[in-house]
């Protein structure tokens, strides 16, 4: 099969959130099963087309003239768009960008089938081109992400949501990463959840293997890892910290991860800033939290390997690699229940732990349960082993049977 994938961000060799890591395992399953793979990515480095390990990767340019700093100064209209319409005006153009990029490559060969994110309606030109099928891939949509974050609601905001659901009201097929998210999509943007099929992430279970024992400290620790954001159940975990610091006072806090994704127009949105409210609600243990930024998974990999515990307290998670990747690693989980994470750990104190999303108190007392356990090296051991029900080979061919199925839709 000739496939295509569109992504929102550029196609990173190291990986980063979930999505660029979904797309680089899968891409690299296929085309080792002999599938023609293309990646049409955005970026605001050299636009250039690769190749990466057999995938044909496109990059086209995420920058908009309209938005030129000397332009914002000269013409005033330019600066009213700026202010109050600007993911709309930059995602339409990328969006446009990008369907005429594929539109060359499907002229050259055509596509069987063509999967888009369902980020901010970047493939709301897709459905243009009635001979190919066209699959819209749920990971967690732009919109949803501002709204789990708390943002504020604006008329841009709207705007995008509208492109968003009208790409997923024409796309062919619609396939979410998790039972959870099929259901909070159908609900979000009013669609019949009959359409939406299910198909988990894969993870390479082979690069978890020999992994360094290297410790970041001498200390037991318990660790978070991802972005530091609101959905991400950071006030939660601030609040709930102290009682577990009263209780191990030896015990550190690990963050390895980094703020909201900045971007030109962040000045205008405020964000929350975790690093500032953690610290601020755990003053009397500062020497009890880290802060490490985002690191690639090599260096990661240890720092996982050699904690205490991984907690995961979001709000709602779609699917979740944080906690995949850390099973796969024999890690105890500590995440919480009505999301993508009860999809992995399936059972409370099984596979791993789960806990109430939203509630401080019930974290801080779930994480000292777990703490006071002798056993969390063989729920690690039982975590290892389930991760193995979402390994890469397997997924890969669910996808590939999928694609082929969507293909011969007429």
């Amino acid at each position: 099969m000739n496939i295509c994938f569109v992504i929102h961000t550029d196609f990173i060799e190291s990986s980063y959130g979930g999505i660029e890591t979904y797309l680089k395992n899968l891409s690299l399953e296929l085309v080792k099963n002999g599938h023609e793979v293309h990646i049409i990515c955005c970026t605001g480095k050299k636009i250039t087309d690769y190749v990466y390990k057999g995938i044909h990767i496109h990059r086209v340019c995420s920058g908009v003239v309209f938005f030129h700093p000397l332009l914002l100064k000269i013409f005033p209209p330019s600066r009213i768009i700026d202010k109050y319409f600007y993911h709309t005006t930059v995602n339409l153009t990328i969006g446009w960008r990008i369907y005429r990029k594929f539109k060359k490559l499907h002229k050259r060969k055509p596509f069987d089938v063509v999967e888009c994110d369902d980020t901010a309606g970047l493939g709301v030109f897709f459905p243009l081109c009635s001979r190919v099928r066209f699959i819209t891939r749920m990971h967690t949509s732009w919109t949803m992400v501002a709204l789990l974050n708390k943002e504020q609601v604006t008329l841009d905001k709207k705007i995008v949501y509208f492109l968003e659901r009208l790409q997923i009201k024409k796309s062919d097929a619609l396939n979410a990463d998790s039972f959870s998210l099929k259901k909070r999509s159908s609900n979000f943007f009013n669609i019949d959840p009959s359409r939406i099929d299910v198909t988990y992430y894969g993870i390479d279970i082979s690069k978890y293997e020999s992994i360094s024992k290297k410790r970041i400290t001498k200390q037991d620790y318990i660790l978070y890892f991802g972005r530091l954001e609101e959905r991400k159940g950071m006030r939660l975990l601030a609040r709930a910290l102290p009682k577990v610091f009263s209780k191990h006072p030896n015990l550190k806090m690990v963050f390895v991860g980094n703020h909201h994704v900045e971007t030109k127009h962040s000045r205008l949105i405020k964000h929350f800033d975790a690093k500032r409210h953690i610290r601020g609600k755990n003053k009397p243990f500062a020497k009890n939290i880290m802060f490490i930024k985002h690191l690639p998974h090599k260096n990661l990999n240890p720092i996982i390997k050699n904690a205490k515990l991984v907690v995961l307290p979001s709000t709602w998670e779609a699917f979740g690699f944080t906690c995949l990747e850390s099973m796969a690693l024999g890690k105890p989980v500590l995440a919480t229940s009505g999301s993508g994470f009860e999809e992995q750990i399936l059972e409370d104190e099984k596979y791993g732990f789960l806990v109430k999303p939203n509630n401080a108190k019930a974290l801080a007392n779930k994480i000292l349960i777990c703490l006071k356990r002798k056993d969390l090296d063989i729920v690690g051991k039982r975590a290892k082993n389930r991760a193995k029900f979402f390994s890469n080979e397997k997924i890969t061919k669910e996808m590939i049977d999928y694609y082929k199925k969507v293909s011969m839709k007429t």
